[in-house]
């Protein structure tokens, strides 16, 4: 098996043509830049959030790849979204796409934990620094008991 160009598998039967053309690399490295700085969610938002806007607003990916995207990615051991990601740039532009979208993907989020890291190396001992990291846990506990919540409700 060739990994610098993905197989040219035809998963379309059945659907309605694309309607926009495939997108360039850069278009999807900006997409994922994108989500990655301002997604917010576990990975099952974020996969959603992406076939809702790839597959359905935008039209780059069919619903066969996106399908095919969510079960290779989670037979990979990592994190779902990610993998998606990641599959889907190697669809469109290969290994090169495929490190370009996973740069892009996870890259934000490695800036900003280095970057509260430092923050927190810095002014760590201070008692207002301790009290705002202890706000954002008790603020992620809140948000965590709302949502679930909202969901036994619904069930």
């Amino acid at each position: 098996m060739h990994l610098l160009r993905p197989r040219a598998i035809d998963l379309s039967a059945g659907e309605p043509p694309r309607v926009s053309p495939p997108p360039t690399l850069r278009g999807l490295v900006l997409y994922f830049l994108g989500l990655g700085t301002w997604g917010f969610g576990g990975p099952v938002v974020l996969v959603e959030r992406m076939r809702r806007d790839l597959q359905e607003a935008r039209g780059w990916f069919t619903v066969a790849e996106y399908k095919e995207a969510i079960a290779l990615a989670q037979l990979a051991p990592g994190p779902l979204a990610a993998q998606v990601a990641i599959y889907l740039g190697w669809l469109r532009a290969g290994l090169l796409g495929a490190t370009a979208v996973g740069v892009a993907f996870i890259a934000p989020s490695f800036v900003m934990v280095l970057a509260l890291s430092a923050v927190y190396v810095k002014f760590g001992g201070l008692t207002w620094m301790q009290g705002a990291f202890y706000g954002v846990g008790a603020a992620v506990i809140a948000i965590i008991v709302a949502l679930a919540s909202t969901i036994a409700c619904c069930v």
